[in-house]
């Protein structure tokens, strides 16, 4: 998403941003296609247009004749019935398909069907094919006939460019995180027990040992500390996805899925309670040096 919202209801449409500028179209405007008419609501950049072309002069290289759009699902109940019928530019021919379903896939927006079917409806040979899928590298056809290889290498190419020029950088956030979590936390305590220093000396008065004070003073703080913890993690997810987005649309031409692996919150609690036990076992001691004669010097 580049500009505006997806959109959410039926009648509403996200285009390409490429094809909104070469029709001089904007958010706002209406887009008629056949008897259906749709507002824009927003400008996308998709990472993959998957079609069948024969050559470079396919519509789908005419960059003011073909464009892409995005429509809520809902927008196909009012289809009649399931049908999205499809035109060619250059030919009066129309393909009627019905819709059977509505898949998830971030990789590119396509229709799927069956290839044999989908040859005989496009008059290709009954060999045809686009693609193949193989669990090991091809080698009864000819390097000639391959126009492209996606394997695990390609795919995972940009997530490792990532790693290799960014993920150095990631141990020194955490270093730099960690460091000012121990900061803030061993203020708030330091505060919370010299401001209470007083009540700690009658209270070691009164027959009270260090463990038994450290119960009543460090137990609230290490309660609100998980708290905050387990609610500022979705909080931090939200945030992180909202940069990330933010940072695909503005720096690359394409798009990555967000991603956040569920471990990745246990191995952040983890941290986190982890660090405030080293602040906790600062503060015992903190506790354990408080005489008793402090509140006999303030009675003085």
């Amino acid at each position: 998403l580049m500009e505006r919202r997806l959109p959410e209801r039926p009648g509403e449409a996200a285009v390409d941003r490429m094809y909104a500028d070469n029709n001089h179209l904007s958010v706002g405007d209406e887009l008629s296609r056949g008897s259906h008419t749709f507002t824009i609501t927003g400008l996308v950049a998709l990472s993959d247009y998957s079609s069948l072309f024969q050559d470079n002069n396919d519509m789908m290289f005419d960059s003011i004749l073909f464009g892409v759009g995005l429509v809520p699902s809902e927008e196909f109940d009012s289809w009649d019935p399931d049908t999205l019928t499809l035109k060619e530019k250059y030919k009066d021919r129309t393909y009627d398909f019905r819709i059977t379903g509505i898949y998830d896939y971030e990789g590119s927006l396509s229709l799927f069907m069956n290839q044999k079917k989908l040859n005989d409806i496009l008059d290709l040979d009954s060999d045809y094919f686009s693609g193949y899928l193989s669990n090991h590298e091809i080698k009864d056809i000819e390097k000639k006939h391959i126009s492209t290889v996606i394997d695990y290498e390609s795919l995972t190419k940009v997530s490792r460019q990532l790693q290799r020029s960014m993920g150095s950088m990631m141990y020194l956030v955490d270093a730099f995180s960690v460091l000012i979590f121990i900061v803030l936390i061993y203020l708030m305590s330091k505060i919370i027990i010299e401001k209470n220093a007083l009540h700690i000396s009658m209270a070691k008065i009164l027959g009270y040992n260090n463990r038994e004070i450290s119960r009543l003073y460090i137990t609230s703080t290490t309660i609100v500390v998980i708290s905050l913890l387990l609610v500022s993690l979705p909080v931090e997810n939200v945030l992180l996805r909202f940069v990330f987005e933010m940072f695909i649309v503005t720096s690359i031409s394409g798009w990555i899925p967000y991603w956040l692996d569920p471990m990745i919150y246990a191995k952040m609690f983890i941290l986190g309670f982890g660090t405030y036990l080293i602040v906790a076992l600062l503060e015992y001691r903190k506790i354990h040096r408080i005489p008793k004669e402090e509140v006999l010097k303030t009675a003085v």
